[in-house]
């Protein structure tokens, strides 16, 4: 495992302790290059979008600085937290052969100093542990589903009667049992008479290669298909399976293993039942950063600084600085949700759209660190506390919100989605609309049964008809 990453000598002397409000970034390549070696949040961040600008870009030789930054503490109001804002503009355009205009405009980067008293503990990179499937990131795993099913009211409405449980699911077998070890059972959830606790699958299937999906020649077989683990061949469901049994629940619903892929009429009747299934699991496992099944959840903390996730620790000099005191700052990019969550492959999906949307509780095993999402909380293995009030803004909250809403209406009188009086279900439903039609799907003809569970609730709640199509 590498240092913890730390601002660099240049950013340190020439940004943060320049007592200037603004200034040049980065001359020449050779203060850049020591820079990055020392994984400087900074200069790693823009150097990144440079070389995306310019793929053959030659390590910044010959060029001149690319940005300006300017610094300045935010305003504070009494009841919001204390933090910095250091803000990098591009001031160049880098040329783009065969592009459509010739140039790419860099994008601005913006990030947040705040106080490291404020944030409450947060671990080292040793302490996160060499991979997202460390003993510490399972501990980390268990604490928050176990804290929001215990303390969060907003993601446990009371419900009347018994909750929706999906026709199949698979069975990981109890602890212990010696046919588990080897395989899973895929069962019948009301002939069985079982009416227990389930997590569900986010993933991508992508076109890598075949792996084992549910056909009516398993079920002719056998009423409960048992699978052999080495047969599934998929690394998303295998690990999957692992997160599961490591909050301690037995029963997974994964879409190629619970519906009949070659059974076009159990497909319709189950793809109607999706947003039932997402919305009263108790957890949804979501592999963020794999596109197709070969990608999995886990993944090892490498000494890359663009994939460090621990938020780099700036200690202001013994003297003391006029803009940041006597005390220990941490730095946080302003896109961390952005880049490290919604970005990742999964999230491009359009099925995943009503996923993250519906599902009471979300761990997202992105490529540096594993995230957490509920309608109480947003929060990553790097800040388990959850996030700083700077950051949980934007789509996060908005999401957040909706998912609070959207769990308590399921409890609510005829299912009315609850809210305060200036929530607007039309504007909800504007952005859901602008942001699902931005996502990729495989099957057009599957892009109205994938936003479906949210249409449904929305006309419900409207007490409107539902029109689709080109008007």
């Amino acid at each position: 495992m590498a240092n913890d990453p730390r601002i660099c000598d240049y950013c340190q002397a020439k940004v943060l302790l320049s007592n200037k409000p603004y200034g040049q970034h980065h001359p020449d390549a050779e203060t850049w290059n020591l820079s990055l070696s020392q994984g400087c949040p900074f200069c790693t961040v823009l150097h990144k979008d440079m070389s995306k600008a310019q793929k053959d870009f030659p390590a910044l030789r010959h060029m001149n600085a690319a940005y300006r930054w300017t610094i300045r503490p935010a305003g504070k109001m009494r009841e919001s937290q204390e933090y910095i804002i250091v803000t990098f503009r591009p001031i160049v355009s880098i040329h783009i052969s065969g592009s459509s205009d010739g140039t790419r405009e860099l994008m601005e980067r913006v990030f947040f100093l705040l106080p490291e008293d404020d944030l409450g503990h947060l671990p080292s990179v040793a302490e996160l542990g060499p991979s997202t499937d460390s003993a510490s990131s399972r501990r980390q795993v268990r604490e928050w589903v176990d804290t929001c099913v215990r303390n969060h009211p907003q993601c446990n409405p009371s419900k009347s009667g018994p909750g929706f449980v999906p026709t199949r699911l698979v069975d990981l077998g109890e602890p212990g049992a010696e046919w588990a070890a080897k395989s899973v059972k895929i069962v019948n959830t009301k002939r069985d008479g079982i009416r227990a606790r389930y997590v569900t699958l986010s993933h991508c299937w992508g076109r890598a290669k075949p792996f084992w999906n549910l056909r009516k020649a398993a079920l002719a077989k056998s009423p409960v298909p048992e699978v052999p683990l080495a047969d599934i061949q998929n690394k998303n469901i295998e690990e999957a399976i692992t997160v599961a049994r490591t909050i301690g629940i037995r029963y997974i619903w994964i879409d190629s293993l619970c519906i009949v892929q070659d059974d076009s009429d159990d497909w319709e009747r189950e793809g109607q039942l999706m947003h039932k299934v997402y919305r009263n699991s108790h957890c949804n496992i979501a592999a963020a950063d794999s596109s197709d099944g070969d990608g999995g959840l886990f993944r090892d903390r490498v000494e890359d600084p663009d994939q460090q996730s621990v938020p780099v620790r700036f200690m202001t000099p013994s003297g003391g600085a006029a803009l940041f005191g006597h005390r220990a700052w941490r730095v946080l990019h302003s896109d961390l949700w952005q880049d490290e969550v919604l970005g990742r492959a999964l999230y491009s999906r359009a099925w995943v759209f009503q996923e993250r949307l519906l599902s009471p509780r979300l761990l997202h095993f992105s490529r540096g660190q594993i995230f957490w999402d509920c309608a109480t909380l947003s929060a990553s293995e790097a800040i388990p506390a959850g996030l700083p009030a700077v950051l949980d803004e934007g789509q996060t909250a908005t999401d957040r919100h909706w998912r609070e809403r959207l769990q308590v209406s399921a409890a609510a009188p005829m299912g009315r989605i609850i809210g305060t009086a200036d929530d607007s279900l039309q504007a909800f439903w504007a952005s859901a609309v602008l942001f699902y039609t931005s996502c990729n799907i495989t099957r057009q003809s599957d892009r109205l049964r994938a936003v479906w569970g949210i249409a449904k609730l929305v006309r419900d709640a409207e007490r409107e008809e539902f029109p689709a199509g080109l008007a």
